[in-house]
């Protein structure tokens, strides 16, 4: 029985084969774990997203069309761009008695006003979500009364994944009517942070 040998012919084959199947399976890992982080990062903006709508569908649920104050009325307004939102949330005591107004603001600014703010009382701009927002005109109104009586809000937030829009929306019903209340402090915006 003869032994017989590989041939250098042979040899390049085997290698250029092997080679072949071995950079099929890198470039297919490769494109899995962009997918994968790409997937996980489209996951994480909509959920910063979804904490921010579950937040102001919170406030704006507290809230009311208007509240007048010893003959003074705070309305809830959208402005005209409808990228901003000024409405008055209740302040309660331990019993559940309504003892102040505080004026919140939730609106588009930051870089490129890209960004979603809050703005309550006497405190400063905070951002209420990392996720960049789509605030291009052909995305407004993100704030949209749907009723008269302005009971009825319709809030859109655009979210930018990856060059693709995403938007949540959700419409949301103001728990309160109009209410007249005496003798409580109303704790509005100072300054020109977030004006209308």
């Amino acid at each position: 029985m003869k032994n017989r040998a590989y041939t250098l012919v042979e040899i390049l084959v085997v290698v250029a084969v092997f080679s072949f199947i071995f950079g099929l399976t890198l470039s297919i890992i490769y494109y899995s774990n962009q997918s994968w982080r790409i997937g996980r990062l489209k996951l994480e903006t909509q959920q910063e997203a979804r904490k921010a709508m579950d937040f102001i569908a919170l406030q704006l649920r507290e809230s009311a069309p208007m509240w007048q104050v010893d003959g003074v009325n705070y309305e809830i307004e959208i402005n005209a761009a409808g990228d901003a939102i000024r409405f008055y949330v209740p302040i309660f005591d331990i019993s559940g008695e309504i003892i102040g107004l505080q004026e919140e603001r939730i609106y588009c600014a930051g870089q490129d006003g890209k960004q979603l703010f809050r703005i309550a009382g006497a405190g400063g701009q905070i951002p209420l979500t990392d996720a960049v927002i789509n605030n291009v005109a052909s995305e407004k109104p993100f704030f949209q009364f749907l009723n008269g009586s302005r009971s009825e809000i319709l809030v859109r937030i655009p979210v930018i994944i990856n060059q693709d829009t995403f938007v949540l929306s959700s419409q949301i019903s103001l728990r309160n009517n109009s209410v007249v209340i005496n003798d409580v402090p109303v704790e509005e915006i100072a300054g020109e942070e977030g004006e209308f």
